[in-house]
């Protein structure tokens, strides 16, 4: 994937509309042009350490507030020469920059690039979700314009990526796009389809099939100049996983050792990572463990001079910042225009008393809204004190249940503990007639039952086990010693409710608890936040938040602040 990406970019290098070199610009601006023409010709001649500080200094100027039509194409050319030296984190500051600027300047080409290659860089992190998303918004956007480069970059990322994922039915739908959008070069254009469709065919584990499509590929570049040996490095690196799939291992060790060869040679680090990784499960497969054990430790350690999650995370907030700050003012022009019709109507209408009535309603609305959201603030804090104090003192009582059973049995009272098992064993099957778990709940004793929900209990309690993004049902009931539907239905039976709702309420209860908590939490973001209680995606942390708590995360922060501001104000 990345070997392709890159493909694709240097691509964007040479096709991308350059500036008007007959033009006539002021004095500043002519520094800006001048600028970039050193940057480009030195990514021309692939000397990208060098390009990067020109463009550099222009994001430095734009910064300082100067302007120039130039300077999105300039900022997409810069993120561009980081990716192909390896430098996401620089590649995505760029981009994020270049959308700003492509907005302000009306650079429609510019800012679906740096979208498409953000969507890139979340794919190099592993992070398929926003990747997917941002290929998507670029595809869009790409049909809105007519501009085919991107569509055929966006449409190509996405078979990739939903093939990887196993989701072959959006990737069959992509790669019909791709058939219908066809890059400009023959060569180019055939070698990506044949690719793609070999990505297809191993997400439907067609693994010799998709060999062959690769074999072709690969034939392909031998004759054809215009794809490089970036290409070859792709198919050997999709060939070796392949074949380790397929348990081929002679072969994917052959085609393992290819794609190590030419990633040093060409100085390409990430697929000189992948290499590794691939090659040490080969060996582990084959039990060669001193084999195996070499190749791992290559691959650490490539990956820790790559990819540094710290300086990721920090140029994710800064897109995060961004993408808020933009729909911050869409919703504020939205607004600006709405209120320009309400008083060009009243200027031409009869009905001002109707409108200034309607206008105060709202206003006494919106003022009863939020002093119910700050209302239900303050609720939610005395629920979570409550729900803490209850959690002990069920947890007290299983342990009382325990401890008057085990006297009752040492008293020898076997039959009522028999009439009464009886009885409860007809309750709960008429209780659970109409639950798909019945058959769950009938087969567990009343002693089983409450010591299961004893130690789900004490799992769900620890926040270091619910907040591992991993976990789940079957992880669950693995710590509890029992199975999937006896823990599903001794939570239903309890909480009304299934494992995923339950779990989604413990994990936001623990997040709210971190965003008015200022002493441990306050230097971390709502995202860094959603991100230690299990969230992986930013979207659905406030999605869950927002059905459990009414509001969303930043409205439930600003709110407590507020309440806790009063409370100091009136001690």
């Amino acid at each position: 994937m990345e070997t392709l990406f890159k493909i694709l970019i240097l691509q964007m290098v040479l096709l991308f509309c350059l500036f008007d070199s007959n033009a006539s610009p002021a004095t500043a601006a002519g520094d800006i042009h001048r600028t970039v023409a050193q940057g480009d010709s030195l990514i021309a001649n692939r000397q990208y350490a060098d390009a990067i500080s020109y463009y550099k200094q222009v994001m430095e100027r734009y910064e300082r507030g100067e302007r120039d039509s130039i300077m999105p194409r300039a900022f997409v050319y810069g993120g561009n020469a980081c990716l192909l030296s390896q430098r996401y984190i620089d590649a995505l500051e760029f981009y994020v920059i270049g959308m700003d600027a492509a907005t302000k300047l009306n650079c429609p080409e510019s800012y679906e690039s740096c979208v498409n290659n953000v969507g890139y860089i979340y794919v190099i992190f592993d992070d398929y979700e926003n990747g997917i998303y941002y290929f998507g918004k670029s595809l869009k956007l790409a049909q809105q314009h007519d501009n085919n480069q991107v569509k055929c970059i966006a449409s190509t990322n996405l078979v990739t990526i939903y093939s990887k994922i196993g989701r072959t039915k959006e990737a069959k739908v992509y790669y019909r796009y791709q058939q219908q959008n066809s890059f400009e070069d023959p060569a180019i254009n055939q070698f990506y389809l044949l690719t793609n469709k070999a990505h297809i065919e191993a997400s439907e584990q067609s693994y010799r099939s998709a060999i062959e499509l690769l074999k072709k590929s690969l034939d392909l570049v031998d004759t054809n100049h215009n794809l490089s040996a970036e290409a070859a490095i792709s198919s050997y690196e999709d060939l070796t996983d392949l074949y380790l799939l397929n348990n081929q291992l002679d072969s994917a060790i052959v085609y393992g050792l290819k794609t190590q060869d030419l990633a040093i040679r060409t100085l390409n680090p990430v697929k000189e990572r992948s290499a590794y990784y691939m090659l040490s499960q080969v060996y582990d497969k084959l039990g060669s463990r001193d084999s195996a054990d070499v190749y791992r430790l290559r691959y650490m350690a490539l990956s820790d001079s790559l990819f540094n999650r710290q300086e990721f995370n920090r140029a994710k907030s800064k897109l995060l910042d961004y993408e808020e700050r933009v729909t911050n003012e869409h919703i504020y022009s939205l607004k600006s225009i709405i209120r320009n019709q309400v008083w060009a109507l009243v200027a031409i209408s009869t009905l001002l008393l109707a409108t200034g009535l309607i206008l105060f309603i709202i206003y006494r609305y919106n003022r009863k809204l939020r002093n119910t959201q700050r209302i239900l603030v303050d609720k939610n804090q005395e629920l979570i004190q409550e729900n803490d104090e209850s959690h002990k003192l069920r947890t007290d009582l299983l342990q009382a249940l325990d401890a008057l059973k085990q006297s009752q049995q040492q008293a020898g009272a076997t039959e009522p503990n028999t009439v009464e098992a009886s009885g409860e064993t007809a309750d709960v099957e008429a209780a659970c007639s109409d639950d798909v778990s019945s058959k769950a709940r009938v087969l567990m004793s009343e002693t089983r039952r409450t010591q299961l929900l004893k130690d789900i209990n004490e799992v769900m309690g620890d926040v270091n086990t619910i907040s591992n993004s991993d976990f789940n049902l079957n992880e669950l009931a693995k710590m509890v010693n029992s199975n999937t539907k006896y823990v599903a239905a001794v939570i239903h039976d309890n909480y009304n409710k299934n494992f995923k709702n339950y779990l989604s309420e413990c994990r936001i209860r623990e997040a709210s608890k971190r965003l008015i908590d200022s002493t441990h939490y306050g230097n971390l973001t709502i995202a860094a936040i959603a991100e230690t209680v299990g969230y992986s995606s930013p979207t659905s942390f406030v999605e869950a938040f927002k059905r459990v708590m009414g509001m969303t995360p930043s409205v439930y922060k600003r709110l407590s602040q507020q309440s806790q501001g009063d409370a100091s104000q009136e001690a």
